[in-house]
């Protein structure tokens, strides 16, 4: 078990202890009963009172064990209250005989250690099947391999995160609203049923790869022969983005996952590959040895990890000089077995001529992202694709795509509705995102969360969530709110250097709702 540091595993109270103490304890006390009790308690409410009053009832000394802040994963912000004062709060209740701060994943060491004749937790655990992280099985094995058992009180449920969410939060007005409504209509079980029911779903994706590098560098001054900035080089990464980090963040989910895109043949592409995508991922290739793979090299301020400049190896004439019949051919019998497609149009020159025509004679659902960016603006737009189930969209693109600079959002979603004729997202930045279903109702969500890492990839995270859920006729309110939470999820990290987690994206939405 890992020790925390000493500005960390700060004791005012007798009763806190350090985990490695715990053996000792046990040995201390051993004719009697021992309950352990393990859990984040932020904040610390009624509910937690009784759960552990009632697990004091079960026993005569009663340990209790909070999960060190670097574990705690119920979304951003959170824990409200540190480990330190997590402690402190529950030392201070008179019945508690020990206190501990576990700095690791899992209860799982600490049970080992400790031993207790029962572990104990509240009965919104008692089916365990809902546990997404299954740790409450793998706890209950080292409870009873200990000569323990797992139990459970029958105490009332409370929530410390709607709590939080509706007294301690800054979420605004509209945000909260959302959220209400979110809650109020659906069950959070029935949210984490669509999530396990992607599964179910066979999906090709269809669209260029692209390579991003991050070159990391420190900056040093101002170069003395000419006023360029002077940066000293720190480290490389290459992660795998466009329609590779799509299929990934897809597999992810669970689903049955067929990547059809173009390459070019160079060794490091295909060292990347094999490093860097999921096993899931069936990939069909079509190389051409003579045309760059995408290739996107951001520079970096080391530590800051603010962007510098950019550098694109890009080839945008891809058909000009080479017959696109056998990739059309491949990509026509790739879609016969799939239930949805994904067409990731970043403007790199594969979705052109032969290939948009494939694509909107398909016979099956098909999701369509045409994406502006600095080597292609102007040049793709969202009107070259004439057929297509679903469209998603950002604010810029919607405009390029209508001729419509300035006119404001209101109107502009107006005019929308005129031109695009399928259910459709636009997403809007810092406002949030827009749904349009198959009955022209509109569905606004905000942005709930404001700490962004990288907002690299975000649009391609809300595009293949939204395709599956609009697949799946999900119900629109729905459909922005479990967007917006997927999209800001990716922005988590730097680059598409991970996939988002399934279990990571049920604990941002219980995070929301409670």
């Amino acid at each position: 078990m890992q020790a925390l540091s000493s500005s960390e595993n700060i004791v005012s109270s007798p009763q806190i202890i350090a985990v490695s103490e715990l053996q000792a304890i046990r040995e201390q006390h051993s004719g009697v009963k021992i309950i352990h009790c393990h859990g984040v308690f932020d904040v610390f409410h009624h509910g937690h009172l009784e759960y552990l009053q009632s697990a004091k009832d079960m026993g005569d000394i009663l340990i209790v064990t909070v999960t060190s802040d670097r574990w705690v994963n119920k979304g951003p912000t959170r824990p409200y209250h540190n480990h330190t004062q997590r402690a402190e709060i529950i030392a201070n209740l008179g019945f508690v005989d020990y206190v501990a701060v576990n700095d690791e994943s899992s209860a799982v060491p600490v049970i080992e250690a400790l031993k207790p004749n029962f572990y104990v937790k509240g009965k919104d655990y008692e089916n365990k099947e809902d546990d997404i992280t299954g740790a409450i099985l793998a706890e209950e094995r080292a409870v009873e391999a200990g000569g323990g058992k797992l139990v459970f009180t029958q105490t009332g449920l409370k929530s410390s995160t709607r709590i939080i969410n509706e007294h301690l939060t800054s979420q605004d007005g509209e945000a909260r609203r959302v959220i209400k409504k979110i809650r109020e209509n659906y069950e959070f079980e029935d949210i984490v049923q669509i999530v396990n029911s992607f599964t179910d779903i066979k999906v090709l994706v269809v669209g260029e790869p692209i390579i991003d590098t991050y070159t990391f560098c420190q900056s040093e001054a101002l170069s003395s022969k000419s006023p360029t900035v002077s940066a000293r080089f720190v480290r490389e990464e290459n992660y795998a983005g466009g329609s590779l980090a799509i299929a990934n963040h897809l597999a992810n989910l669970g689903c049955d996952v067929h990547l059809c895109t173009v390459f070019g043949d160079e060794d490091y592409v295909q060292k990347l590959l094999d490093k860097s995508m999921d096993d899931n991922v069936r990939i069909s290739s079509y190389v051409i040895p003579d045309v760059p793979t995408p290739r996107k090299t951001r520079f970096l301020q080391q530590g800051l990890n603010q962007k510098i400049f950019e550098v694109t190896n890009i080839s945008d004439d891809l058909w000009d000089n080479h017959d696109s019949a056998e990739f059309c051919a491949q990509l026509k019998s790739a879609a016969k077995d799939a239930d949805v497609v994904i067409c990731a149009d970043f403007g790199h020159g594969m979705m052109e001529g032969a290939v948009l025509d494939v694509l909107s004679e398909l016979d099956v659902f098909v999701a369509t992202n045409v994406q502006t960016n600095s080597s292609n603006l102007g040049y793709n737009l969202f009107t070259k694709h004439e057929d297509y189930s679903f469209l998603s969209i950002d604010e810029r693109e919607l405009r390029l795509g209508l001729h419509d600079r300035s006119s404001p959002i209101s109107k502009l979603l107006e005019k929308a509705q005129e031109v695009i004729k399928k259910p459709f997202a636009i997403t809007l930045g810092i406002n949030g995102s827009v749904y349009f279903d198959q009955n022209g109702e509109q569905h606004a969500c905000p942005v709930f969360f404001q700490e962004v890492v990288d907002t690299t990839g975000a649009g391609d995270a809300f595009f293949l969530i939204t395709s599956l859920l609009a697949q799946k006729d999900i119900d629109g309110d729905l459909i922005s709110f479990m967007g917006n939470c997927y999209a800001w999820l990716a922005t988590q990290v730097i680059g598409n250097k991970k996939a988002n987690s399934t279990v990571d994206y049920i604990r941002t939405m219980k995070s929301l709702l409670g």
